[in-house]
């Protein structure tokens, strides 16, 4: 994933990009809050009256859902520099 691959492919430019982020990892953490918003309200909204074993079912078989429709998704929120960063911030502390 490139900054430049991203503007073209939702057709705008790169600076335009920069000024709503600061940087690719920023656009790859607001593409994981958002996921994680997500299965939140799947969680709170939908699986109140589950089991476990159907929750984690359920919840599985949404993401299969929706990266099957979005592959674009999995490359992103299953990026190198994502663990790259983790590893990063842990060595900081």
């Amino acid at each position: 994933m490139t900054i430049k691959n991203l503007a073209k492919k939702i057709g705008i430019t790169e600076p335009a990009i920069y000024r709503h982020f600061d940087s690719k990892i920023h656009i790859l953490i607001t593409i994981l809050d958002l996921f994680k918003k997500n299965n939140e309200l799947i969680f709170s909204n939908e699986l109140n009256t589950k089991n476990a074993i159907d929750k984690i079912e359920y919840l599985f078989s949404k993401h299969f859902t929706t990266f099957s429709m979005k592959p674009s998704l999995v490359s992103v929120i299953f990026s190198e520099e994502i663990f790259s960063l983790h590893n990063s911030q842990k060595q900081a502390k």
